[in-house]
């Protein structure tokens, strides 16, 4: 971890460049307001990276910024930029959600060893996640990073109400 000056196209940089010669690299933008501020290295370098040199390379950089309202910060620290990032080829987008482990998605996501957005809700932040199975009427099926179904279960723990 590096204590620099607030330059997220620079930090998004040298976390490009971490990831070219085989590092782990994980950036964290405070707010992902400021996501726009690292648009040009994300998009135009970091999703390029994985083919840009005639094989594929495995990038392990993982973007972490929270996002949405709900926490006070006022507008100009409370928008949810997904939708820009979306069509990027070869930049992975993840949001976390209520019924998974946030470490454990970090963790698959650095994994993909592909350039990764992980967006993460302000809301959700101190929160311990839900516990899945039938006692919180969630069913989760298949491991983070692959096709992925969630269903909530209606009724009382013996099963779905018909």
């Amino acid at each position: 971890m590096f204590s620099t000056p607030i330059s997220e196209a620079a930090i998004v940089g040298i976390a490009n460049g971490l990831a070219l010669t085989g590092e782990k690299a994980v950036v964290e933008i405070m707010f992902g307001d400021f996501m726009t501020l690292a648009f040009d290295q994300i998009v135009n370098m970091s999703s390029k990276l994985v083919s840009m040199y005639g094989r594929t390379l495995p990038i392990h950089l993982v973007v972490r910024c929270p996002v949405g309202a709900g926490r006070g910060y006022g507008a100009t620290h409370s928008q949810s930029l997904q939708r820009h990032f979306l069509g990027i080829p070869d930049l992975h987008l993840f949001e976390l959600s209520p019924v998974h482990d946030p470490a454990e998605q970090l963790a698959a996501a650095i994994g993909l060893g592909r350039p990764s957005v992980l967006f993460e809700p302000k809301a959700l932040y101190g929160q311990y996640p839900l516990v899945s199975g039938a006692d919180s009427g969630i069913e989760v099926t298949g491991p983070f990073g692959e096709s992925q179904w969630m269903r909530l279960v209606v009724g009382t723990a013996g099963g779905p109400v018909p």
